[in-house]
């Protein structure tokens, strides 16, 4: 199985694992590509090349986290890096006044 293969099924099993809805057609390396590897947290580039937990290497974030109910589908998915991953956890972005995406933290 390729990398790019095994990456997709993980996040599908883990999607099916907490309950949500699954696309089984998203690869998210194409999401990678049409958001052209730019972390929509941040909005500074990832780096496609890195792997094992880089804190600047692209994974995707689900909008509405998976543990809230949220699906692996087209429109609840965007690249973001590890490390802001990582610092959001659970909690869904929302915009700021200057445009940038902080964590809006539930009760």
């Amino acid at each position: 199985m390729s990398r790019r293969a095994y990456i997709n099924a993980d996040y599908r099993r883990r999607t099916r694992r907490a309950g949500g809805l699954v696309d089984p057609s998203l690869d998210v390396f194409e999401v990678f590509e049409e958001q052209g590897y730019i972390c929509q947290i941040c909005f500074e580039p990832c780096d496609p090349n890195l792997r094992d937990r880089d804190p600047r290497m692209a994974v995707v974030d689900h909008i509405i986290p998976l543990q809230a109910g949220g699906s692996h589908t087209r429109d609840n998915v965007q690249t973001a890096h590890y490390g802001c991953n990582s610092g959001k956890d659970n909690r869904p972005l929302t915009p700021s006044p200057t445009g940038a995406n902080v964590t809006t933290h539930l009760p």
